[in-house]
């Protein structure tokens, strides 16, 4: 009775030689050999997992304030069961889990099963106006194919799909030409709130000329939703 002891980086395919000396009938030393064929299997999860969004910024360093429709990308290892040593294709599903933060009792909201782009990247886009407004978990699971499953730390994003809205105002409304007027716009931004770099009105328009203008206020909200109003 033989043991082996298989710890090994690389699960897959090895090849033992057995050799066997003896003693028999003949003097000289004799020696019988075998060949024994075994499959080490893959114990290990998958390791160095990444999220990032569209503009390759890692996820759980963003605010996440998102609207609209958001690219999801994962990259991810795995050391694999395959002897030609292509450690990342042996991850085989990567699921994303969706739940709302305020209202824990529902459970997961949605679940996605991420497209495999090429070797160890995979992605998916989050229509995100399938969720009210609100703060969400994110969380990522990748599996390999003997089962091995290796997940993220949670990941918050804040879903604001609602466009701001502002007032503007110009004072004083009537003047002679010449004299000055200043305009200012106020923003209102409930979920993710102002945008403040890019509210935009001309403070102080000319009155060169006579008659009747309009001033007009842009604004948008961290989730970049964009808004105007006039005065």
């Amino acid at each position: 009775l033989i043991y082996f002891n298989f710890t090994v980086y690389t699960p897959g395919k090895y090849n033992i030689s057995v050799q066997i000396f003896y003693n028999g009938t003949d003097p000289l030393l004799t020696s019988n050999k075998t060949n024994i064929t075994i499959w080490v299997n893959d114990t290990t999860k998958p390791w160095n997992v990444n999220v990032t969004t569209a503009d390759k910024i890692n996820a759980s360093r963003l605010k996440n304030n998102v609207s609209g429709s958001v690219e999801i990308n994962v990259s991810a290892f795995d050391n694999g069961n395959h002897t030609y040593g292509a450690r990342q294709y042996d991850v085989n599903n990567v699921v994303v889990w969706i739940w709302n933060q305020t209202d824990t009792t529902i459970g997961v909201n949605a679940s996605y099963t991420l497209s495999n782009v090429t070797g160890q990247y995979w992605n998916f886009t989050l229509s995100t106006t399938k969720f009210p407004d609100g703060n969400y978990t994110v969380e990522v699971h990748v599996n390999d194919t003997n089962g091995n499953v290796n997940k993220t730390t949670n990941i918050s994003i804040q879903i604001d799909n609602t466009k701001p809205t502002g007032s503007a105002s110009c004072s004083p409304a009537s003047v002679n030409s010449g004299d000055t007027v200043t305009c200012s716009c106020t923003v209102t931004a409930a979920t993710s709130g102002e945008n403040s770099s890019a509210t935009s009105i001309t403070a102080n328009p000319s009155t060169a000329n006579t008659g009747t203008y309009t001033q007009t206020c842009r604004f948008a909200d961290l989730a970049g939703n964009t808004g105007t109003t006039t005065a």
